[in-house]
């Protein structure tokens, strides 16, 4: 029996082996790979050859036709764009470049020409020329669709550079001249922009011969704007048509349909994106969990949250969003790995409060090195101490991380401007900036207290009460004066400014939410009384008592500017941190250095949330 096995075995591998052997030589009669790429150069070549004699042909039947002509060379143009690593495609570009100067040479003054050499330009440059053409006697002869194609280019240039005004004329004299310009998204978000919403539901609803079906981003953006302006059922009937599409942004379609009051449409949206429709992976899976804690069952925001985090901690690092769920549910079922949201939320306050004992420890380290060289005593007396500048800094910056979990559903990111930001909406946004606020006092008031026993004056024992004023917003003015130089030169920029900044959008948020006078509270009360308090009040003062005064400024300024996390603006934070502890030290109080600092807030939030 087992010789009939080997025998088996035996035959079996032999078979396999010479099957083997043929493949590879199978293989090795096939070309080279080499030889294979000059094949497709070739075949490809051979088709660009056929269509250009077609459009020779073409030119041949019809030598005086400008219009065939051009579309000549917009083929060898586009070959050469669509095939730039093709062999032979410097020999195409020398032939493409030949046609154009031909061309241009021989109509310079053609419509069609003109408005081809546009489309080879962008931006400013784009506008500059084409603003030349306008102003040409011969643009008067133009037919109403050749005019109407340079406004259409002219509106998208201006669109594109922010130039808001140009792109509103440009589109709105296209579309007079041609109902079917691609130009009514932009007219009507900038007619929406300036209040005219009435023109531009108009021009959305208007009906009109298209060409062609417009694209999935067209449509999402159509539906966007219709909701905009409140013609919800308009929007619920364009998505009929966009959803036989599949190249679109689900998770943005789904947000316009609830402002919709579409809720049953927005969730299939977010469950197709979640499914790995749409392009943003994890995201549809956090959005459709916000979708269901806001508005579905407490179960089913269960299962959409457990997707999500499916995805890994770091979706929801801190557990803000399960801390939101328990908050919508107490009872419902825990998993061990949402424990990890806890031990994130304990790390991170480890960390503030290992970030905040660093500069202290440096601090002391340093007067300890002072002390054993001059033999001078321990600081000692009723004045501030380190352990107090180690609480102060721990209590300000564990506000911030309490405030997160007040917002509900909320997710921190990474900002542009290189520290941190928060993905929320403004109703939330503006409940997290009135709690931190409200926390951070709460937290400092036992130190408040205690500063009566610390030798810490408020008013000052230097300066009266009225030079302490006027100093104060004097040098406010003079770091200010960059920001009111570009607002006397453009208010509109002042807006934009605004929107790119988060402290500002949070600041912005609560004063929609709960009344301007509250936003002004936070940043002229709140913000410059608390950070005079913690970074002139106690950290200088107790930096001072074991370093020199200079580099305890230094110090108190550079955590001052730190602690704003925002990279674009903190050499100026320094700057200005060093003035407020100058002013700190030769006012005697704190007085002078809050209504700088309140007077510096208060420019800049008159500014930018008018």
């Amino acid at each position: 029996m087992s010789r009939w096995l080997f025998a088996a075995l035996a035959f079996v591998g032999f078979a396999v082996h010479a099957e083997s052997i043929n493949v590879v030589d199978e293989l090795r009669t096939l070309p080279a790979p080499s030889e294979r790429m000059k094949q497709i150069d070739g075949a490809a070549r051979a088709a660009f050859d056929a269509a250009l004699a077609e459009y020779d042909q073409q030119v041949e039947q019809n030598p005086y036709d400008v219009v065939d002509r051009l579309q000549r060379c917009r083929f060898i143009d586009q070959f050469v764009a669509s095939y730039e690593y093709a062999g032979f495609v410097d020999e195409i570009s020398d032939l493409a470049a030949k046609c154009r100067a031909t061309l241009v040479e021989e109509h310079p003054e053609h419509p069609e020409i003109a408005l081809w050499q546009l489309e080879q330009t962008f931006g400013d440059e784009l506008l500059d020329k084409g603003n030349a053409l306008l102003g040409k006697p011969d643009s008067a002869t133009w037919t109403a669709g050749q005019s109407a194609r340079l406004y259409t280019a002219l509106a998208r240039a201006a669109d594109l550079s922010d130039k808001r005004d140009l792109a509103l004329r440009y589109s709105l004299r296209a579309l007079d001249l041609d109902e079917t310009a691609d130009v009514r998204l932009i007219a009507a978000t900038h007619l929406i922009a300036t209040g005219d919403k009435a023109r531009a539901l108009e021009i959305l609803t208007a009906t009109f011969r298209q060409d062609s079906s417009p694209e999935g981003w067209v449509l999402t953006k159509k539906m966007e704007l219709l909701a905009q302006l409140g013609a919800y059922q308009q929007t619920i009937e364009l998505h009929s048509q966009l959803k036989e599409l599949s190249d679109y942004d689900h998770t943005l379609v789904a947000k316009v349909l609830r402002t919709a009051g579409a809720n049953d449409l927005a969730r299939q949206e977010l469950t197709r994106a979640s499914e790995g429709e749409g392009p943003y992976g994890t995201a549809n899976e956090r959005e459709l969990f916000h979708f269901e804690l806001e508005l579905g069952s407490a179960e089913q925001a269960l299962t959409a949250y457990h997707a999500w985090r499916n995805s890994g901690w770091f979706e929801d690092p801190l557990g803000i969003n399960r801390f939101a769920l328990f908050i919508r549910d107490p009872l419902l079922p825990w998993q061990a790995r949402d424990l990890i949201g806890l031990l994130g939320f304990l790390c991170a306050l480890a960390a503030v409060a290992i970030i905040a004992i660093v500069p202290v420890a440096g601090v002391h380290y340093r007067g300890l090195v002072v002390r054993a060289h001059t033999a001078e005593p321990y600081p000692s007396g009723s004045g501030w101490r380190l352990q107090h500048a180690w609480a102060a800094l721990f209590c300000f910056g564990i506000a911030s991380i309490f405030a997160l979990y007040s917002a509900g559903a909320v997710d921190v990111t990474t900002s542009n401007a290189g520290g941190w930001g928060i993905d929320g909406t403004d109703p939330q946004l503006a409940r997290i900036a009135l709690v931190e606020s409200l926390l951070t006092i709460a937290l400092l008031l036992p130190l408040a207290v205690l500063a009566k026993t610390r030798q810490a004056p408020w008013l000052g024992t230097e300066w009266t009460i009225g030079r302490s004023c006027l100093v104060g917003v004097g040098l406010a003015l003079v770091f200010r004066l960059p920001l009111l130089t570009a607002w006397a030169a453009n208010p509109g920029a002042m807006n934009q400014l605004a929107v790119d900044d988060e402290l500002w959008q949070m600041i912005g948020a609560v004063r929609d939410q709960y009344g301007t006078i509250t936003a002004l509270w936070i940043v002229g009360i709140t913000a410059p009384v608390v950070e005079e308090f913690v970074f002139r009040g106690i950290l200088y003062r107790a930096f001072s008592a074991h370093i020199r005064p200079l580099w305890a400024n230094v110090v108190q300024a550079a955590l001052f500017s730190a602690m704003h996390m925002n990279l674009k603006a903190a050499v100026v934070l320094f700057l200005f941190g060093l003035v407020l502890g100058t002013i700190t030290r030769r006012s005697g109080g704190l007085l002078g250095p809050m209504v700088m600092h309140a007077a510096f807030n208060l420019i800049a939030a008159l500014i930018l949330l008018n």
